[in-house]
């Protein structure tokens, strides 16, 4: 039987990176460190359905808000717990803002 050689990039086969990449676009990783080595969490970009409810946690839980950006987005969901794992989660929260490309706007009045 002949060797099988799949890659692999923060713990997820390129395969299934690519279809995470078709079914929802640009994807964001981010790993960490852990006493056991690395923890890796493959996040998508959240739609506008996601946003609403994040923001309406957010006006009396910015917390809670966060936990559900990070629920919601999550893709490698093996990893759910840890959003309920306060050292794991409070690395990664701040990381969770890059989720959404941040473009530059301006506007003019007339």
């Amino acid at each position: 039987m002949a060797s099988v050689n799949i890659t692999t990039i923060g713990g997820v086969e390129e395969s299934t990176i690519a279809k995470w990449k078709k079914q929802h676009g640009e994807l964001t990783l981010v790993t960490v460190e852990v006493d056991e080595g690395e923890l890796y969490f493959w996040f998508r970009k959240p739609d506008m359905k996601t946003i609403s409810a994040v923001t309406k946690i957010a006006q009396s839980d910015p917390l809670g808000s966060t936990q559900a950006l990070f629920r919601n987005c999550l893709l490698n969901n093996q990893h759910i717990h840890y959003a309920d794992d306060p050292e794991v989660f409070l690395a990664v929260g701040p990381h969770l803002e890059d989720l959404v490309k941040k473009r530059k706007a301006s506007s003019q009045r007339f």
